[in-house]
């Protein structure tokens, strides 16, 4: 993501938007072959670690059933569930529609938007590697609550009030360096929380439910840009965000986030 958007705004500043598509399409072409060409079908049955007999897979739908079936009675994951879905849909509608239109009409471009994805990708990188050095001591719910929403809120009211593109630069250093801790929290917290024999499913249906909100994210900031204007919806964006990723102060199920006691050995 980093390289990538560096690489297609200089693209369609040097080629227009159209070739740079066609440039898009060749790479996903060139990405299938190789996975056709390099990655190994998996066989028709599992064999279990230590266990002698093959089982045979079930369907993708059972096991995403399945995954429902433990979020649904699972109160914290879905909290989790519920507030990444909101700021997906939130970032759909900031990176997909409001975003490159604001480039286009008041920032002279798709460079200036490939200049804006590439520093919220790197600086994303950096807070991620630097909060693997403090996770330990700092407190989950807390933190995710204040990172969540420093990494969209500050940076949608700069867009919402016409900020140059220096301050939007610097808004965005800050909502990437944020967004570095938000998912290494919540890896770790839904690590501790399912199963080992369940992760897959739980973990399928968390990135299902996380990607739900993305298609109609794009489509409601295009009605909000055709309707209400770049302002206002940037302006919308960025209060909807700030108090939905601050919810988990509120408490309730939020708390069990925290780490769980080290069990002492019996003597």
């Amino acid at each position: 993501k980093l390289v990538g958007a560096s690489i297609a705004g200089l693209l369609v500043a040097l080629l227009g938007p159209i070739a740079a598509l066609f440039v898009n399409a060749a790479t996903f072409a060139v990405s299938a072959l190789l996975t056709w060409a390099f990655v190994a079908a998996v066989p028709a049955t599992v064999r279990l670690s230590g266990d002698s007999v093959d089982t045979p897979r079930t369907s993708y739908w059972a096991d995403l059933a399945e995954g429902f079936r433990f979020v649904i009675h699972d109160p914290l994951m879905r909290l989790v569930v519920g507030l990444v879905l909101v700021t997906n849909l939130l970032d759909a509608a900031r990176g997909s529609t409001l975003m490159p239109l604001y480039a286009n009409d008041r920032l002279g471009g798709a460079a200036a938007l490939g200049l804006l994805v590439a520093v919220m990708g790197g600086c994303a990188l950096v807070g991620n590697v630097a909060f693997g050095f403090v996770a330990h001591r700092v407190p989950r719910r807390v933190t995710l609550a204040v990172c969540f929403a420093v990494a969209g809120g500050p940076s949608s009211a700069a867009f919402a009030i016409g900020a140059p593109l220096p301050v939007l630069v610097a808004m965005t250093v800050l909502s990437g360096l944020a967004a570095g801790a938000i998912n290494p929290i919540l890896g770790a917290v839904e690590l501790e929380r399912v199963p080992e024999h369940m992760r897959g499913r739980v973990f399928g249906l968390i990135n299902a439910g996380a990607w739900a909100g993305v298609p109609f994210g794009a489509l409601l900031g295009g009605i909000a840009a055709d309707t209400i204007g770049l302002s206002l919806a940037f302006g919308i964006v960025a209060v909807v965000y700030t108090l939905v990723t601050l919810s988990p102060l509120t408490g309730g199920a939020w708390r069990h986030m925290e780490r769980r006691p080290a069990v002492m050995p019996a003597k």
